[in-house]
């Protein structure tokens, strides 16, 4: 008999959290369902957990070699009957009514071909997906998909009938960024939709969540974006584009390359609509204007690795904690002080500590103190104000904190949930709550590299309290509200031995 809902899991070496997976995912309250494992011919003790399922609802099949994942995929939507089809993941754990909600959400919206949920990791903070929920969440979908791939694998579910109709399958050229492609191939034949709150989580014990993508294939995803716009560019244009995409200092020449190509999409679009115009429009916009300020500061300003550096030889300081290293190349490596601690939910080596800040600090002995910390984590404003008072509490004598992402170049740039290229979150509301409320402190907001905030212990004149902040309100108070210095004043309070405890 035809089920309503088809699943499918691929495992391979999971014996740590296959049985939790499973069990979240048969206890559903949506009870029309099939479950299909496949084992990719796992080396550890994952057959053997898999072979005590007694269940009518699942079926198991074992490779006796290891297949590739997109040709599995394929292979199971080709044969499936059922009206939806859905993933999961042997390391993820599923809310009971995960498949419940999705189908209702479905049977309601025969239009939507897929939807998905949030991925919700332990202690880190969520943000709203009331936006999410709006009509125009499908307009800026495919321009969302041009930068980043927003949906998570393990929580989707696809109407069958039109992955058939519009010959949807994983591409295996793609690899890792398989999944992309074939979001990114959906976004142009069918709506999408994100429900609200969480229906998955990592199982404690999984394995790193990071995951190393090849330069190779993104650049191939990326030429087949653009390639639906404009067919015929340089190797020029090409290279400034992907400047532009991965956020690297670009010299003039670069930039007005970048900005010719961008006009030339724009115009092609106009045309052939393959994006909502204003939309693109708009996420250009910001991406131009972004590398315009990163040039701006790589010519005027420091980096934040830079001014880390100068307030560790300033203080002599041999102790460093970086909460936030999504990409330990970006500014960990570069710090150069003798005992260094680097704090990441998806840690990408072994020398990262793999927990939320949250979580880490909850475990930290009070009495261990740092002599400077960096704050990179999340970029909610509740997220932020969390990690400074819990930076402030772990604070050697004399300790400093930077926090980056204070000083936001546009409106869109800050609006949380993300969606533009370039985001810093809202942190700047954190500052200005410690701004308004925290005699105690002494804070400026280096003008360079988005905004380095630094912290010390001191006494600040307060800045007038406001109930509700907000954008506009952050554009009007800029500089007094963040008191925001230039590079030069910086430089010189750190030049002046006389103003140790000014910084």
């Amino acid at each position: 008999m035809k089920t309503k809902i088809s699943c499918l899991m691929i495992c391979f070496n999971n014996q740590q959290t296959i049985n939790q997976s499973i069990d979240s995912i048969l206890n559903q309250h949506f009870k029309d369902f099939e479950l299909l494992i496949i084992d990719n011919a796992s080396a550890d003790d994952t057959p053997q957990k898999l072979k005590s399922i007694d269940d009518e609802r699942v079926k198991i099949i074992y490779n006796e070699e290891t297949r590739d994942r997109s040709d599995l995929i394929n292979k199971w939507l080709l044969d499936n009957k059922s009206k939806y089809v859905c993933f999961s993941e042997p390391d993820m754990t599923y809310t009971k009514d995960r498949l419940l909600r999705q189908f209702e959400y479905m049977e309601s919206a025969p239009r939507v071909g897929a939807s998905g949920t949030q991925l919700i990791f332990p202690n880190i903070a969520q943000a709203s997906f009331d936006f999410l929920w709006k009509s125009n969440f499908k307009k800026y979908i495919k321009v969302v998909l041009l930068h980043h791939n927003p949906f998570s694998f393990s929580t989707m579910i696809f109407r069958r009938s039109l992955l058939m109709k519009y010959g949807l399958l994983f591409d295996s050229t793609f690899k890792n960024l398989s999944f992309y492609n074939f979001m990114d191939e959906a976004s142009q034949c069918f709506s999408i939709s994100l429900l609200e709150g969480d229906s998955a989580s990592p199982v404690l014990g999984r394995k790193k969540l990071g995951e190393s993508v090849p330069s190779g294939d993104l650049n191939d995803l990326k030429r087949k974006q653009i390639g639906r716009i404009l067919e015929k560019y340089t190797i020029r244009e090409w290279e400034a584009y992907l400047k532009l995409y991965d956020g690297s200092v670009m010299a003039d020449h670069e930039l007005n390359i970048a900005c010719d190509f961008i006009n030339n999409i724009i115009c092609a679009n106009q045309k052939q609509r393959v994006y909502p115009r204003g939309t693109l429009y708009k996420f250009f916009r910001s991406q131009l204007i972004s590398a315009a300020a990163r040039q701006f500061n790589s010519l005027n300003g420091i980096t934040r690795s830079q001014l880390i550096n100068l307030l560790i030889r300033k203080f002599s300081y041999t102790s460093y904690l970086e909460i936030g290293t999504s990409n330990p190349t970006q500014n960990f490596d570069l710090v150069q002080c003798p005992n260094k601690t680097a704090v990441d939910p998806e840690p990408l080596r072994e020398d990262i500590i793999g927990l939320t800040s949250d979580a880490f600090f909850e475990n930290l002995p009070a009495e261990k103190k740092f002599d400077l910390i960096f704050i990179d984590g999340l970029h909610h404003a509740d997220q932020v104000t969390r990690d400074i008072d819990n930076a402030i509490m772990h604070l050697a004598k004399n300790g400093s904190i930077v926090c980056h992402d204070m000083l936001p170049e546009t409106e869109e740039m800050q609006m949380v949930p993300r969606i533009s290229a370039r985001w810093m979150g809202d942190c700047w509301k954190s500052w200005a709550h410690y701004r308004m409320h925290k005699t105690d402190l002494q804070m400026v907001v280096v003008d360079s590299d988005c905004g380095l905030g630094i912290i010390r212990r001191g006494q600040q004149e307060l800045f007038p309290a406001e109930d509700h902040v907000d954008y506009a309100f952050f554009e009007r108070n800029r500089t007094k509200l963040m008191n925001v210095i230039s590079v030069t004043d910086f430089s010189k309070l750190l030049e002046d031995e006389s103003t140790v405890h000014v910084l």
